[in-house]
């Protein structure tokens, strides 16, 4: 029997189609035979409830009481899916999630009352959910749909929408896997692009990681993006294995990740990633490779023409600067972003993997 629960954030502005996506996903992946739960948007039911800011003169303290009681559901959800036997992961489908809040009370305030909560922003972005997928709202790109009169507590003008969805979208900016689904298509392939977007961090058929690679010009620098972006610092540690551990750190706090990848080719690979307790990560440290030296690298993350980047800089590696983008399948269209100066395409080339600039230092 399976001991794992799946957690994916359904997040962005307005209108974007979040409630019938999730209930579209509960119906096909509950045929398909996993048990799946969802947890409702706490700002809505708070809302239902009779609570408004308004009440306490203070949004952040609102904020404050919807962290809680996400927090307290998805985990309450996620013990009572525990108890349910399956032989399949289960799935917790979460219509919003704790980072959302930041595109209602901006960043200071934001990481302010997670502070005074005992939290981090790591431990809220990078280490609750397994996948966040960001629908665009329909005020950007099918604004004839867009309608504030299926949801009571929604009054934003196609305008502050918009808005609401960049920085919503903004606000999920650094976590490991963001995948942002937009309106270049109608809403039926919109609804199938999330399919496989959650097929993808379900992992079915199984998990992979499509990912194409550029080099960037050595002289670029972070001065000249021209989009909002965070910056993580990562420590890679390849072990006798060829498995591999990483550290991600943010603000004065961490994240450990053990993975291990099968090579299917340049592109594709199966890829089976976890979560690290501190004691297992020292652990395993005590394992590395004699062949590999650790990867230092500052990867700055940021969204451009609804795809999510990774801008990763090499630290004592003569100014080594790579762009990637992970896909959903192999012939995904790509458009890299202007702002940065790309020099080729580096895919397929064996020497800009990460085990092979491990051997290289």
């Amino acid at each position: 029997m399976s001991d794992k629960v799946i957690k994916i954030v359904f997040t962005g502005g307005p209108c974007g189609g979040k409630s019938t996506a999730i209930a579209e996903v509960q119906k096909r992946f509950t045929k398909l035979g996993y048990v799946v739960l969802v947890c409702c948007e706490a700002a809505t039911a708070l809302g239902d409830a009779g609570m408004s800011p308004a009440e306490y003169g203070s949004t952040s303290y609102f904020q404050e009481i919807i962290l809680r009681k996400i927090i307290q559901e998805e985990d309450l959800l996620c013990e009572a899916l525990l108890k349910i036997p399956s032989d399949k992961p289960r799935i917790l489908l979460c219509d919003r999630g704790v980072k959302d809040g930041e595109a209602y009370v901006g960043e200071d305030s934001f990481h302010a009352c997670i502070k005074g909560m005992g939290l981090s922003v790591v431990e809220l972005r990078d280490r609750r959910y397994d996948g966040v997928i960001h629908l665009v709202t329909a005020a950007d790109g099918a604004g004839d749909y867009y309608t504030t009169a299926n949801n009571e507590m929604r009054h934003e003008s196609p305008e502050l929408a918009r808005e609401l969805d960049r920085k919503t979208m903004h606000a999920w900016v650094g976590c490991p896997h963001l995948c942002v689904i937009d309106n270049s298509t109608n809403f039926e392939l919109k609804l199938d692009r999330v399919m496989g977007a959650v097929s993808h961090v379900v992992g079915i058929p199984q998990p992979q990681e499509i990912e194409r690679k550029f080099l960037v010009h050595a002289d670029f620098s972070l001065k000249d993006m021209c989009v909002p972006y965070q910056t993580i610092n990562i420590v890679q540690l390849y072990l006798a294995d060829m498995s591999r551990i990483r550290l991600r750190s943010q603000y004065g706090h961490h994240i450990c990740f053990h993975t291990r990848k099968e090579f299917l080719n340049s592109r594709k690979r199966n890829e089976l990633e976890r979560i690290l307790f501190q004691e297992e990560y020292m652990r395993l440290q005590l394992d590395i490779s004699p062949e590999h030296v650790p990867i230092v690298k500052d990867r700055s993350c940021f969204v451009s023409e609804s795809q999510y980047f990774e801008l990763d800089f090499f630290q004592r590696r003569n100014k080594l600067k790579l762009l990637e983008l992970e896909l959903l399948h192999e012939d995904q269209p790509i458009l890299l972003p202007e702002f940065i100066p790309i020099v080729r395409e580096v895919t397929d080339e064996t020497e800009f993997s990460n085990v092979n600039l491990a051997k290289a230092y």
